[in-house]
């Protein structure tokens, strides 16, 4: 057991992290046969939008550079023929991947190929190390880059790292750690490849959206679900892990066709924007503000968001308070579910999320 007898390595450069909504400026290709280099290719990309000046000062691409590249709809059928068969290896290579299969779905061809992530490659071959990325990878392997943040630089990086590991591991080692890392992840069903990888490892918050593409101007967006998180990429994963079968994250999973994200200073910069956030959206998925201040399970019928504070069930259960109108529309209904006696609600009126009055906006503000 040992590496695929052919691979790819690749990288591509583009004008930001979205696989959707950015697009590619640069492609580098080696292509690898029985550990043998047979073809090198590169090219830049003309986006057909312009490049940020952020990601022209990290890539060194510029508008001017690309103006008179190729499109990638001509670049193509060059692209295809190079991964044909082949392993498809980058550095987070999901990343990488989600921007071809874009690529290709944007001209109406489909693409697809086995992908070996050269991090989780890193990972399971040198577990006593904390850094993957390839940065901490160059340094320690000292590795030689000869442009960094430029796709063939980035992609003689990675042949040089798989070549010195397949020096100092075994066969057997080698093949056990990428079986491990050609693993795919586990995924919502309707989002786009490449999209959980963009999503960058820092605080902030994050939405949920059923709907793939946002609303004209003037038209309301309300999430599915909003919450924040100290490393957004890790907690939006955990909603899609391939454990998760049951509950709240499993109709997530099968709902939502949009994430969104607000990256923030840290976490008291994330918790402060998400009762904002709260105020202003009211997303369904936010549970009934008395839960804040209940650690016992409650009656709500949503998850909590606040999650150090909050504790809603994931098992709603109806009450019927006697003589007590529903918070939200006043009427005394003969089913309600609550979160505690003082805030009862109707089922209709909780499910249509009028229960957020102002009186629980202010209630959720002091508590959090």
């Amino acid at each position: 057991m040992s590496l695929p007898r052919r691979l790819a390595f690749i990288d591509v450069e583009s004008t930001g992290a979205h696989p959707v909504r950015d697009r590619i400026t640069e492609i580098a290709i080696l292509r690898v046969e029985d550990g043998v280099l047979v073809e090198r290719w590169e090219s830049l990309v003309d986006p057909g939008i312009p490049i940020p000046p952020l990601i022209q000062q990290v890539t060194g691409i510029t508008d001017d550079m690309v103006a008179g590249a190729p499109g990638f709809e001509a670049l193509a059928d060059r692209v295809q023929t190079l991964l044909a068969d082949c392993v498809f290896v980058a550095h987070n290579a999901r990343f990488d991947f989600g921007f071809i299969k874009n690529a290709f779905e944007r001209i109406g061809r489909a693409f697809d190929a086995r992908v070996l992530c050269t991090v989780k490659l890193s990972r399971a071959l040198f577990p006593e190390h904390h850094r993957h990325g390839l940065d901490a990878l160059i340094e320690r392997h000292g590795l030689h880059c000869g442009a960094r943040h430029r796709a063939m630089g980035d992609t003689e990086a990675l042949w040089q790292f798989v070549q010195m590991a397949q020096a100092q591991f075994a066969p057997d080692v080698i093949g056990r750690a990428a079986e491990r890392a050609m693993k795919a992840p586990a995924r919502a069903p309707g989002l786009p490849e490449g999209l959980l990888e963009a999503i960058p490892d820092v605080p902030g918050l994050y939405l949920f959206h059923a709907e793939p593409e946002a609303p004209p101007p003037g038209r309301s967006d309300r999430p599915l679900f909003a919450a924040r998180a100290v490393s957004l990429r890790a907690r939006v994963k955990e909603h899609f892990a391939a454990s998760v079968r049951k509950g709240r994250d499993a109709e997530l999973r099968e709902q939502v066709r949009r994430v969104e994200w607000i990256e923030t200073a840290g976490e008291l910069d994330a918790i402060l924007r998400e009762a904002e956030l709260v105020k202003r959206l009211r997303p369904p998925s936010i549970a009934c503000p008395k839960a804040l201040t209940r650690p016992s399970r409650c009656g709500c019928w949503t998850t909590a968001v606040v999650r150090r504070s909050m504790n809603a069930c994931r098992s709603p259960v109806p009450i019927r308070p006697a003589g007590r109108a529903c918070t939200a529309c006043s009427a005394t209904a003969a089913r309600r579910r609550t979160c505690c006696a003082s805030w009862p609600c109707c089922i209709a009126c909780v499910r249509a999320g009028s229960v957020w009055s102002q009186a629980p906006l202010a209630h959720a503000r002091r508590s959090t």
